[in-house]
């Protein structure tokens, strides 16, 4: 019984890359690091080597690079609303990319030709596709 608890409780952790109690992430709006206007992109997040969480810009060749607003947390999930994080959970890791419609804010200045670290505020019309572009749905 108390393996069955324990489970229950630990479980959506584990899938949902967040927490059990809905998206704790610490906000990015009104974050004193932005850095300028908030703006709406339609992207595809995904996980990298090396800088952990990109999005990309559909239909540019623009990379963005996700972060936490504050930076100061090491959990590279906390940087992704939990809707994100439970749609990347489909697959291994690395396996599952998103697309959607992203609000996102400024944590640095925009320099041409340089990745501009973005923090989400808020994602919506998620879909989860595998690299090769199968699209994946929740079971």
């Amino acid at each position: 019984m108390k393996l069955v608890v324990i489970l229950a409780t630990v479980a959506p952790l584990i899938i949902g890359g967040g927490t059990a109690i809905g998206d704790q992430r610490l906000p990015c709006k009104g974050s004193p690091n932005i850095m300028g206007e908030c703006f709406t992109v339609h992207g595809r997040v995904g996980a990298y080597n090396g800088i952990p969480m990109r999005m990309w810009v559909v239909g540019t060749h623009r990379m963005l690079n996700v972060v936490e607003a504050t930076e100061l947390n090491d959990d590279e999930n906390s940087a992704i609303p939990a809707s994100v994080g439970t749609l990347m959970a489909l697959g291994r890791p690395q396996e599952i990319v998103v697309f959607g419609d992203y609000e996102v804010c400024p944590l640095e200045k925009d320099q041409p030709g340089r990745m501009r670290a973005v923090c989400i505020e808020s994602a919506s019309n998620l879909v989860a596709a595998k690299w090769n572009g199968t699209v994946v749905r929740p079971r």
